[in-house]
C-alpha cells in the first residue's frame, strides 16, 4: 500500500509523536484507521523510525481479541504510517481528558486490559508490550476495548546500545508507564505490563500519580524507591476491592505481582464491580465522539 492510495477523512486524536486518523482506501473504498508517526520522528533517524515500525509489523498479534493488529505499513519520505482495519474508537487519553472514570468503568477497564495481556501471552508466550500508555489504548462505541499495535520496546531490544540523536526526547515521557524491573532493564515478562495496567487504572480514577516528581528521572527513581500511596485515602470512594486489585497490580517487585494468567483467572476480583463498567465507557465514548463530529 503506498500513502497516495489513502485518502485521510479526519484527525481523531493527537498526541506527541503520533496521531490518529480515520482514512479510506483510494483503491476500493475500505475504511482504515491510521496510525502517522509525526515527520519530526526522523530526526532521530531512518533506523530508529523503520525499525519502530517493522517491529510492530513483524510481531505475531492475537486474532479475534483487544489486540488491532496492523495490516499494512507505508513509507513514503516523510510518511510512516501503520494502517489497521477501521474501528470508530476513542483513545483512553482523550477520555481522560474529559474527566476521571467512575469505579465500575475502571474496573471494567481493568478486566479487559487483563484479558488483551493474556491474549497476548498465549499467542506469543515471549512476548513482552512494553508500553502501555492511554494513547495506546482505545475505546469504542460499545466500551470495548482495542490495543494499538505500537511500542518502543522492539527497536530498543534489536538496537542494543545504539541510540540514535534526540532518543531520550521519545523515551523519557514514556518513563512514566515503565514497570521498576523495565527501568532496570530487566522485564522479562508480561507482569511488567500488568503493572502499567495498575498505573492506568490508577490514573483512570482521576488520582495524580502515584509517583511524584518535577522529572521523568526524579519520578523513576520513586518508583524504584518509594513507597506506593494510599490509593484508599486519595479516592476514598473507589470500593476496597478495587484498590486492593490495583495495589497489587503495583508491587514492585514482579515475582509478588499475580501472573497475568492468574490476573486473567478472576480478573482480581474486579468483575464484581465492572457491572455497568463498559456501558459508562460506551456514553463517554458517544459523547466524545458525536462532539467532534
Amino acid at each position: 500500500m503506498e500513502a497516495r492510495a489513502i485518502e485521510v477523512l479526519r484527525t481523531i486524536d493527537r498526541g506527541a509523536h503520533a496521531e490518529i486518523l480515520a482514512a479510506r482506501s483510494r483503491v476500493d473504498g475500505r475504511p482504515l484507521l491510521i496510525k502517522r508517526l509525526h515527520p519530526g520522528l526522523l530526526d532521530y533517524g531512518e533506523d530508529f523510525v523503520d525499525g519502530l515500525v517493522d517491529g510492530v509489523m513483524g510481531r505475531r498479534w492475537p486474532e479475534g481479541t483487544a489486540w488491532l493488529a496492523p495490516v499494512a505499513a507505508v513509507r513514503d519520505e516523510d510518511v510512516r504510517m501503520i494502517v489497521s482495519p477501521w474501528v470508530e474508537v476513542a483513545p483512553l487519553a482523550a477520555l481522560l481528558r474529559a474527566g476521571a472514570l467512575s469505579a465500575a468503568a475502571v474496573a471494567a477497564l481493568g478486566v479487559q486490559l487483563i484479558d488483551a495481556l493474556a491474549a497476548l501471552g498465549r499467542a506469543d508466550p515471549r512476548a513482552i508490550y512494553g508500553e502501555l500508555t492511554p494513547a495506546h489504548v482505545l475505546v469504542d462505541r460499545g466500551g470495548g476495548l482495542r490495543i494499538q499495535a505500537a511500542c518502543l520496546s522492539p527497536w530498543i531490544h534489536r538496537s542494543g546500545a545504539r541510540f540514535c540523536r534526540g532518543i531520550l526526547s521519545v523515551i523519557l515521557p514514556s518513563m512514566d508507564h515503565w514497570a521498576p524491573e523495565r527501568l532496570r532493564g530487566r522485564q522479562e515478562d508480561l507482569r511488567g505490563d500488568l503493572y502499567g495496567v495498575g498505573l492506568l487504572l490508577w490514573r483512570s480514577l482521576g488520582v495524580r500519580g502515584p509517583f511524584a516528581g518535577d522529572s521523568a528521572f526524579a519520578r523513576a527513581q520513586a518508583k524504584l524507591s518509594g513507597e506506593l500511596p494510599a490509593l484508599g485515602e486519595l479516592s476514598p470512594e473507589t470500593p476496597p476491592e478495587v484498590v486492593e486489585a490495583i495495589a497489587s497490580l503495583l508491587a514492585r517487585d514482579p515475582e509478588e505481582r499475580p501472573s497475568v494468567e492468574a490476573a486473567a483467572a478472576g480478573h482480581l476480583g474486579l468483575d464484581h464491580w465492572a457491572a455497568g463498567g463498559r456501558e459508562a465507557l460506551a456514553r463517554r465514548v458517544a459523547a466524545l465522539l458525536d462532539a467532534a463530529g
